[in-house]
């Protein structure tokens, strides 16, 4: 080490060196090649003149043509200016964002969002997206998320947050006061409407106001500056009350107040002055003073207000990934010969799997009416040589078709996993999907396990659909594995199932593990009156849910808030077959939540969930901190602390090579030291 000390710490320096180097020049790179879950943004063009404004302020100058139809383009960056401009989201990277216009200022048209929308999820963004409109883009927006236009949002799953500025949401009001304002006709334009179309009453905002959003849908509503134009107060177009989203339509809004009007290319004062100025008796008259100061006042695309709300609202209800829009789950059940062998008392396999099958069919049709739940679709396949759809519904007539399934022939999981695949290409997009995979054994026909690895697993691995698996009554290790592999290839879960009990477990765990926020999973004893504390509930919570499976008969049951029983009239219970259980509280008061279950069943087990919101709420966190001012500390400290090392070694070395290389006669140490001295000095 000590013969060629510079050389090395020069070495040691270089690698240093490089990979600082590599961590700086990949730090974005990294971040960005990182699945990020939030949603993606669209920033929807209003046709007013803006296209220009929208895209300097909100992306910046650094903007991509992702793709163009004619005139249409679809726009992106990888810094957009709506989220890096502000000091509080520095450490979190932005999510991917998208501008949609035209260049001949056509209108954007509902069939244009929903191409933007499949672009956006062919270039591998989060096909789930926020979109923020201005203006009459608004009403565009509207008609598809509100199931308007020819391809509907609810088929799709792919929107779960809207922005709007300025859209005028129940029409404008001040059209019947004054309908020579050649404002209107721009408006109109700009939404791809008729004027007639812009009225309070027309048929048009009448269906839009009578139908709500989604319940997956969280919404922003901006509202203008408010000026006195004639009457009431407006930002040039409506007045206050034609901004609000009527409560009808999202019960999820929330909103915000900027200082900016319509559209910076619109020219307030030339669009209202020469015919607003000569009024008749009855309504104030308007000079040039309140128009002109109106016009003085940025555009939503241009007033900073516009991005803050924004960056507010996104970093609340997305900090973390984008909400479940929409559940799709399909059950796959073997009803191969060997499902007839008796698991106890009498009772087949296939007995079981039915039992099982329904308490899964009726846990969704309990939660389905609730507000604020996720939309679910549910298929029931069983298989065996061929493989039967038995049902598409959790209704009382599903479960009765699941009761009626006999046992039949070999086993062919292949086809079954194929079929379930196929099944669950026409749920929403944007759906969370999932497979419910029930096997007693390995494939005894058809495709090998090796073929299903390759064929149907990995292409549900690379769909993100999750195979939950379970093994019921199988002794042989092997198939355990295989079925287990199944499940962490594509990132489901394993269970096996041993028993009747064992089984409806697995069954609840899949379809719970799909549900809100986990608040137990729990064994009990209601033969020993066993109690277990559920959860601390916060304010705002929308639902407690409980799934109870008892090896007998239904327990008895108590559910404690603080200390007290609750009455069972705020309670929905649905009682199942042989033990099984629902228990839901709607809006539940804050406090501590004990289950207290009693009756002859010696064990039984309770699942429990609670729903806050579709959404999320959360103070932002940096999902990536910015290592950059760290990497450069510690390359500094090491370059200095290899100089130190550099210089100690070289004059170590200098020193051994100084010293005289006979053997020294027996002195004093002084004397030692004045030859190593004089040594030194003859050189």
């Amino acid at each position: 080490m000590t013969k060629n000390p510079i050389r090395l710490c020069v070495l040691a320096f270089v690698v240093v060196c490089v990979l600082a180097s590599a961590l700086f020049v990949t730090d974005d790179s990294a971040f960005a090649a990182e699945v990020d879950l939030r949603p993606s943004v669209l920033l929807v063009d209003s046709s007013l003149g803006d296209a220009d404004l929208f895209r300097l302020h909100w992306l910046g100058e650094d903007v991509e043509v992702m793709n163009s139809e004619d005139t249409l383009h679809l726009e992106s960056t990888q810094l957009p200016n709506w989220w890096s401009e502000c000091d509080s989201v520095q450490g979190l990277y932005p999510p991917a964002t998208f501008f949609l216009h035209d260049s001949a200022q056509n209108p954007i048209t509902a069939d244009q969002i929903v191409w933007a929308l499949d672009e956006i999820a062919t270039f591998g963004s989060q096909p789930k997206t926020m979109i923020v409109s201005t203006g009459p883009s608004g009403l565009q927006v509207r008609r598809y998320v509100q199931d308007f236009a020819d391809i509907k949002q609810s088929s799709r799953a792919d929107v779960v947050g809207l922005m709007f500025m300025g859209t005028p949401h129940q029409g404008y009001s001040a059209l019947t006061y004054f309908p020579q304002v050649r404002v209107w006709e721009r408006l109109a334009d700009g939404a791809g409407l008729s004027v007639e179309e812009l009225h309070q009453e027309s048929d048009f905002l009448s269906q839009l106001n009578n139908r709500p959003f989604p319940n997956v849908i969280k919404s922003l509503g901006v509202r203008g500056a408010a000026e006195d134009i004639g009457f009431g107060t407006s930002d040039g177009a409506g007045v206050e009350n034609d901004l609000s989203l009527p409560t009808t339509v999202s019960a999820q809004i929330a909103n915000a107040n900027v200082r900016a009007t319509i559209s910076q290319a619109i020219g307030l004062s030339d669009l209202w002055e020469p015919t607003t100025r000569f009024l008749d008796q009855g309504y104030e008259r308007l000079d040039s003073r309140p128009i002109a100061q109106l016009s003085a006042i940025d555009s939503y695309v241009t007033a900073p207000d516009s991005r803050a709300a924004l960056r507010e609202f996104y970093q609340v209800w997305f900090p973390e990934e984008a909400p479940v829009t929409h559940i799709s789950t399909v059950l796959t059940v073997d009803i191969s010969g060997s499902m007839r062998r008796e698991i106890e008392n009498g009772l087949a396999m296939l007995d079981a799997a039915i039992l099982a099958t329904n308490d899964f069919l009726l846990s969704v049709s309990v939660r389905s009416g609730k507000p604020y739940a996720v939309p679910e679709s549910i298929d029931v396949f069983t298989f065996d040589t061929e493989v039967t759809h038995i049902t598409s519904s959790h209704d009382d007539d599903a479960r009765k078709k699941v009761q009626d399934i006999e046992v039949g022939g070999w086993t062919d999981m292949g086809i079954a996993l194929e079929a379930s695949l196929d099944a669950l290409a026409d749920s929403p997009r944007s759906a969370d999907k999932r497979i419910i995979l029930l096997s007693d054994g390995l494939p005894t026909v058809g495709m090998s396990a090796e073929e299903i690895m390759s064929g149907p697993v990995a292409a549900a691995a690379r769909d993100g659909i999750a195979i939950d698996t379970i093994a019921f009554g199988v002794e042989d290790q092997s198939d355990v594995a295989f079925l287990e592999e199944i499940a962490t290839v594509t990132g489901g879960s394993a269970h096996n199932s041993n028993d009747t009990y064992d089984l409806r477990l697995s069954f609840m765990s899949a379809r719970f593990s799909s549900l809100g926020l986990n608040l137990a999973d729990h064994s009990m004893s209601p033969a020993q009156e066993d109690s277990v504390e559920i959860a601390v509930v916060e304010e705002g919570t929308r639902l407690i849910e409980l799934g109870i499976i008892a090896d007998g008969a239904t327990p008895d049951f108590k559910l404690i808030h603080d200390g007290n029983t609750l009455d069972s009239d705020v309670l929905t219970v649905t009682r199942g077959a042989d033990g099984m259980l629902t228990v839901q509280l709607d809006v539940p008061d804050p406090g501590v939540y004990t289950l207290k279950l009693s009756g002859d069943a010696q064990r039984a087990h309770v699942f429990a969930v609670m729903q806050k919101d579709l959404f999320r709420p959360a103070q932002t966190a940096p999902l990536a901190q910015d290592w950059s001012l760290e990497i450069l500390v510690i390359a500094t400290g090491t370059f200095v602390l290899l100089l130190i090392l550099t210089f100690v070694l070289s004059r170590r070395a200098r020193t051994k090579r100084k010293l005289p290389k006979h053997s020294a006669p027996a002195h004093s140490s002084t004397e030692s030291d004045n030859n190593f001295t004089l040594s030194s000095t003859g050189e």
